[in-house]
């Protein structure tokens, strides 16, 4: 995988509210864990939170 390529797919799928184009990056069972949080989160609950996050004015 190209960490452009994710950055990027993910970045469109948070300004599109969209969980596309990132979706395809995580397989089904994934985990994604952030650090310095006690937090993880499936591949739904992050595709959740990328289409509910409030977009920040440029």
């Amino acid at each position: 995988m190209n960490v452009i390529e994710i950055l990027e797919a993910w970045n469109a799928s948070i300004r599109q509210k969209s969980e596309y184009p990132l979706a395809h990056f995580f397989y089904d069972d994934c985990k994604i864990e952030y650090f310095g949080r006690v937090q993880i989160q499936s591949k739904d609950e992050h595709l959740k939170w990328c289409r509910e996050i409030p977009r920040r004015n440029a």
